[in-house]
């Protein structure tokens, strides 16, 4: 069995340790039952604030109810995160990294096989709104940071595809109820 079997296995096991009637979706009242039940049978600590803010992460169109599908995309991409990037790179389909290639060289009109920052955020935000996702919020705040101090800093295709590969996989069709994960410049530059 391949890892993401394993995970998908792992996960569906916790989900119906929660959807303890079967009906495939868990309210937050099955929710804070079965972590009590956890709590109680393996010791696992149960703090009501933290079950909820959990519980919030997994609810993403905020309706009261978490489906298997909600809870699995939650997991996986939480799986991912603690993932030294380059592992992450195995995961990407090669159709999202030849299109993302194509827009690095596009921006790399010295063909020097780099971009500055601000560069390389140029064609991460064409990627995204290619995908009409838009670009709000936590990614102007990273394309304003890529002005400052480390403007001039160079970016490889290789770091650029590592430090992007998460942000890659979370925008896929199929995980569109989920926030984008979308790096900020205080990490994933600075990341080897």
């Amino acid at each position: 069995m391949d890892v993401m079997s394993e995970l998908l296995t792992t996960f569906d096991d916790f989900y119906d340790a929660y959807d303890e009637t079967g009906s495939s979706s868990i309210t937050f009242g099955d929710y804070i039952r079965s972590a009590r039940r956890l709590e109680r049978r393996e010791g696992i600590p149960c703090n009501e604030l933290e079950l909820r803010k959990k519980f919030l992460e997994y609810d993403r169109d905020h309706n009261g109810r978490v489906t298997w599908h909600d809870f699995i995309m939650v997991e996986a991409v939480n799986y991912l995160k603690k993932l030294p990037n380059h592992e992450i790179l195995r995961f990407l389909k090669p159709l999202e990294v030849d299109r993302l290639r194509r827009l690095f060289r596009h921006l790399d009109a010295a063909n020097t096989g780099v971009l500055t920052v601000p560069e390389s955020e140029k064609a991460y935000r064409t990627w995204l709104t290619s995908l009409d996702i838009p670009v709000q919020g936590e990614m102007i705040k990273s394309e304003q940071r890529a002005s400052g101090p480390n403007h001039n800093r160079l970016i490889t295709w290789e770091r650029f595809i590592r430090n992007k590969a998460l942000s890659i996989i979370t925008a896929r069709p199929n995980t569109r109820t989920l926030r984008p994960y979308l790096t900020s410049m205080e990490h994933h530059w600075m990341d080897s």
